[in-house]
């Protein structure tokens, strides 16, 4: 969307904060049960819960009478760590969309940073499960056209051989793609 372009940080993030309900005790409980820790619920911005409606590739907020369902959505900052977009996430279908398309990777203030635990390459998650259960270290694709060119040059780690062929049939520009197994522990 061009508009993403005239939405300062602070409207992106005063729109986070003014949209996003509370997460209910069930859902931080779901998340716990599937290794989620507590920090990665709330740092560096706590993860909300909004009803919205998907509009194309993108999302908008709504009300359930307008026909709208449940997400977990995220602050997601640019490679400066400044809020550039909302992200929403469906369990259920695993759906991953931007509300204004400005960000390729949920976790884009990573892309650069040196993974240490990964032996400096850059994990990739299916999705932001496996993300936040790894304390929010790596990336997830939010858009692969951006992603294409976001993650040129870097070496990403799939989570499994399946994971790594749905990774080079989504890039465009095909990085070099290596596949480790992780344990799923809170972080």
């Amino acid at each position: 969307m061009s508009d993403a372009l005239q939405i300062t940080a602070t409207e992106v993030t005063a729109t986070f904060y003014g949209c996003r309900d509370r997460m209910r005790q069930r859902s931080m409980s779901w998340l716990r049960r599937n290794g989620v820790s507590i920090s990665a619920m709330c740092e560096p911005d706590p993860i909300g819960a909004a009803n919205i409606v998907q509009v194309g590739g993108y999302f908008d907020f709504c009300c359930v009478a307008e026909g709208g369902s449940s997400a977990f959505i995220f602050l997601a900052r640019d490679d400066l760590g400044q809020a550039a977009d909302i992200v929403a996430w469906q369990p259920g279908s695993d759906r991953v969309l931007a509300w204004l398309d400005a960000v390729a990777v949920l976790g884009e203030d990573d892309v650069h940073q040196p993974m240490l635990e990964f032996d400096g390459h850059l994990p990739v998650w299916r999705s932001p499960l496996g993300w936040l259960s790894h304390g929010r270290r790596g990336v997830v694709i939010v858009n692969p056209v951006k992603a294409s060119y976001r993650l040129e040059g870097r070496t990403l780690v799939a989570e499994d051989d399946a994971h790594r062929a749905l990774l080079r049939g989504m890039l465009q520009r095909t990085p070099n793609i290596l596949v480790a197994k992780y344990r799923r522990e809170a972080v």
